[in-house]
C-alpha cells in the first residue's frame, strides 16, 4: 500500500481520506515507507534510464538502429535544398 486510492471525481471521499492520513499517524508513515521503498525498487533515476533504454532497444533493435536505415545512409539527413527554401517561406508567413 503506496497511497490511498479514490474514485475519479470523487470529492467527497478525498474530502473523507484525507483527515484520515492526517489523524492516523501510523498509517501515514506505514503509506510514506513503503512509497520510499516502491520508489528506491521501480523508479531510481538509473532505474528508469535502464527501463527507457531496454524500451527503445526493443523497438530499434539491439544496435540501436546504428545502420541509419535501409537506404545506408546517415538516418535522418537529406541533400534536398529545396527543404531550405520551404522553411524561408513559412518563417515569413507564405504557404
Amino acid at each position: 500500500e503506496t497511497g490511498i486510492l479514490v474514485p475519479v471525481d470523487d470529492a467527497a471521499t478525498m474530502g473523507k481520506a484525507i483527515p484520515n492520513l492526517l489523524e492516523d499517524d501510523k498509517l501515514s508513515r506505514r503509506i510514506a515507507r513503503q512509497g520510499q521503498q516502491a520508489y528506491k525498487k521501480d523508479f531510481t533515476e538509473n532505474k528508469v534510464i535502464t527501463q527507457y533504454m531496454d524500451f527503445f532497444e526493443s523497438v530499434l533493435g539491439a544496435d540501436g538502429g546504428a545502420d541509419g536505415g535501409a537506404d545506408g545512409g546517415a538516418g535522418g539527413e537529406t541533400d534536398n535544398k529545396t527543404d531550405d527554401k520551404t522553411d524561408d517561406k513559412t518563417d515569413q508567413g507564405v504557404p
